[in-house]
């Protein structure tokens, strides 16, 4: 989280999903709006990325 507390980093493993699939399965959460998403490789890893508002308790918030 930054120090101004107005963003923070949150990583984490799909498991046996592929970068596409667990991107889709973000996306389809109740409450996320999704935005455009694109695949990548970082490192030469498959990555897929893509913007996104979710609504929560504190209000809403955007991502990518």
């Amino acid at each position: 989280m930054s120090s101004q507390q107005d963003g923070i980093i949150q990583l984490g493993l799909a498991g046996k999903a592929s970068p596409e699939e667990a991107a889709r399965q973000f996306m389809s959460q109740q409450g996320v709006q999704p935005g455009n998403t694109s695949s990548t490789s970082v490192n030469g890893l498959p990555a897929a990325a893509g913007y996104f508002t979710a609504e929560t308790q504190q209000g809403s918030v955007q991502g990518w």
